[in-house]
């Protein structure tokens, strides 16, 4: 009597380990781009669940009266910081974290919306609130200014400060820029730093090309060295870099 041998040969086994090798070869980096992809959707869910936020906050506070009154006295600019803790606070939307009053960045795990010019971040990152005067309407996003501790994403808000002259009073007016293409800005600091240091006159980092010139010629090894000289510049690079988006055409 002739015996049934039903398992599977060693070469048979060696054939579907290379098919099934193959497969995920092919499927893992779809997997990585529907990852990423999702990823990005849901962090920007989170920033139009904070700008919604702010607006209802606004709507139901004195602060869209006071963004409307900027704009009638002529000041330039008509958009007011509101603390995420604030909205938080006031149940205008829920805190991601059981102790502190913060919502994080799915990136980095950081408070969102880390803002320089407190010390604090998880207590003041904020959301702009602006008014448009040509609709009548108040928009809101969350806005992030220019860091060494902060990473920046596609579709994001950045907030510079520059120079310009008004009746006669040199004043320091905020200008909005969106960000096309994700980077670090410690990378691109520290990258235009050391190749201007060089003498070079551009340098292509994070997927941006900075084109200085003769921004940094005459600098000493000394300001070079110290971040607070360097920082002004490089911030009004990248600032060159990305286009001005007017406040009240932030949101889509």
């Amino acid at each position: 009597m002739r015996k049934n041998n039903s398992g599977f040969t060693l070469v048979e086994v060696l054939a579907v380990i290379v098919i099934l090798g193959l497969i995920m070869i092919i499927a893992m980096p779809t997997y990585s781009v529907v990852y990423n992809s999702l990823k990005h959707t849901t962090y920007l869910n989170k920033l139009k669940a904070l700008n919604v936020a702010a607006q209802s906050y606004g709507s139901n506070t004195q602060v869209l009266d006071e963004v409307k009154t900027k704009y009638d006295l002529g000041g330039s600019n008509w958009c007011k910081d509101i603390a995420i803790r604030d909205l938080i606070k006031a149940g205008y939307i829920i805190s991601d974290d059981d102790v502190d009053d913060v919502i994080r960045d799915i990136y980095t795990g950081k408070p969102i919306g880390y803002n320089i010019n407190h010390l604090n971040d998880k207590e003041y990152s904020s959301v702009s609130l602006c008014y448009c005067p040509d609709t009548f309407d108040v928009v809101s996003y969350l806005i992030k200014d220019l860091d060494k501790n902060n990473e920046y994403y596609e579709d994001e808000m950045i907030r510079v400060f520059v120079e310009k002259n008004i009746n006669g009073d040199l004043q320091s007016i905020p200008q909005y820029r969106k960000v096309t293409n994700a980077f670090d800005y410690n990378s691109v600091f520290n990258s235009i730093r050391v190749r201007a240091r060089n003498g070079g006159s551009d340098v292509t980092t994070e997927g941006v090309y900075i084109d200085f010139g003769d921004t940094f010629d005459g600098f000493t090894d000394a300001q070079f060295d110290d971040d607070d000289y360097v920082k002004p510049y490089v911030d009004k690079l990248i600032a060159l870099y990305f286009s001005e988006v007017a406040p009240c055409n932030l949101v889509k």
